[in-house]
């Protein structure tokens, strides 16, 4: 006996060295054998029968020993009737009893015969004050399980998690997107990673539980989602195009060139970088950089072969979008340069503000108004929005950030119009 004692308490001292006692491993094992002996011991000791040995070996693992216990109160004491039970309960809870010797709780409630069927009503019984403490007692000491549907849903939920570490061991990851899901014929779990997430924001799972998943890296956080979301598209770019490079026409190329910034300054994680790496994913690059050389490289041969600009209009289009590059600062200082010494005009923007001069103006602003939220219709609006427009495309340079950063430059406005309202 003694023996027996030692093997399941080896086995449950595991669990707690691993998750910790106040875990819902520790607490509540999924092994059918060491949840019976773990609530046993709990009975025992309620009933004074425990051994002192025992109990003081329990209580330095930090076992609770109240946990899944509730006590009868006084208002269940005494609705409970005074009579004895009747001679019917005590004979179903004997055979009930007798018949656990031979299989376990979780054998008995999975058969669906007529002990499986004994059991909801004992269940029912004990709801409705129909059942002694005795027997109540009795049934505790060989862990009788009371809540079977929460004891399902643990089952259930220990099952996935083994599905999501198969996943992760095989993929690197244990999220799946409903891409991978359709592939290898794991939908049910991808619904069922949704459902769970929706469960945690809502509570009505436990933090143990949560934790399990975070310890395998499933997310919860809606930026995690939504990178997921993005690399789906990046691989189905990648399969075509052969490069993850989105056109600055696609409506996630902002979210990939902030995906950019946060790979150059090391904010994302390595399961998420390798992610990326498999895709060829380059974080420096710039969109229409390309491009915009040509049409500066044309420019520049035009003039240098024909002594000026005039005979450009017939490709008036070029300098339009030239202008465009230079108003959205997408040029570069040489590019500038050399456009400037040869005379091209900047006809939208005569005058090129460096974002230090814009940052005394909007340092200007905040000393007469106490804010930086810019109105669009002020005459630094525009520079504002320019500012912003640049950053969210991962278009301006990092000492220019770190500079607007050092000044608290907020660079959402969309709760400016509240804070000029209260300000005013």
């Amino acid at each position: 006996m003694k023996t027996d004692w030692n093997t399941n308490y080896i086995t449950w001292s595991k669990l707690v060295a691993t998750y910790g006692a106040d875990s819902s491993q520790a607490q509540n094992p999924s092994d059918p054998q060491a949840f019976i002996w773990l609530n046993n011991q709990k009975a025992l000791r309620r009933a004074g029968k425990l051994g002192s040995q025992e109990e003081a070996t329990l209580a330095r693992e930090g076992i609770d020993w109240d946990y899944g216990y509730v006590p009868e109160t006084a208002k269940t004491k005494k609705a409970r009737k005074k009579s004895k039970p009747s001679k019917a309960w005590t004979e179903k809870v004997n055979a009930l009893l007798a018949e656990v010797t031979n299989r376990s709780w979780v054998e008995i409630r999975q058969s669906c015969d007529e002990f499986a069927l004994l059991c909801t009503q004992i269940g029912t019984a004990k709801k409705k004050n129909k059942l002694s403490q005795s027997l109540i007692e009795a049934l505790n000491v060989e862990a009788f399980i009371w809540d079977w549907q929460g004891y399902k849903k643990g089952l259930a939920f220990d099952a996935r998690i083994v599905e999501l570490e198969d996943i992760k061991s095989v993929y690197g990851d244990a999220n799946l997107s409903r891409k991978l899901a359709k592939q290898i014929g794991k939908l049910e779990l991808f619904n069922w990673q949704v459902n769970i997430r929706t469960a945690a924001r809502r509570g009505k799972i436990t933090q143990a539980q949560i934790m399990r998943l975070k310890g395998l890296g499933v997310w919860f956080d809606k930026g995690d989602g939504s990178f997921h979301d993005l690399h789906d598209e990046m691989e189905s770019w990648f399969e075509v195009n052969g490069h993850s490079n989105l056109p600055t026409s696609h409506p996630l190329y902002p979210a990939q060139a902030l995906l950019r910034r946060e790979y150059r300054n090391d904010a994302l994680s390595p399961i998420k970088k390798a992610m990326l790496d498999k895709l060829d994913f380059d974080p420096n690059w710039k969109a229409g950089e390309a491009s915009i050389q040509a049409r500066v490289n044309g420019i520049i041969a035009y003039h240098d072969d024909h002594g000026s600009f005039e005979g450009l209009q017939h490709a008036g289009h070029v300098k339009t979008q030239v202008r465009q590059d230079y108003l959205h600062d997408r040029l570069t200082d040489d590019q500038i340069a050399a456009l400037e010494s040869r005379g091209f005009e900047w006809s939208e923007r005569k005058v090129r503000e460096s974002v230090p001069e814009k940052v005394m103006r909007l340092l200007k602003f905040y000393r007469e108004h106490g804010h930086m939220y810019v109105p669009y219709d002020h005459e630094l609006g525009a520079a504002v929005n320019n500012l912003r427009t640049k950053y969210n495309r991962d278009e301006m340079p990092e000492q220019d950030v770190a500079l607007l950063n050092a000044i608290g430059f907020p660079w959402d406005g969309r709760s400016g119009a509240a804070v000029r309202r209260k300000a005013a």
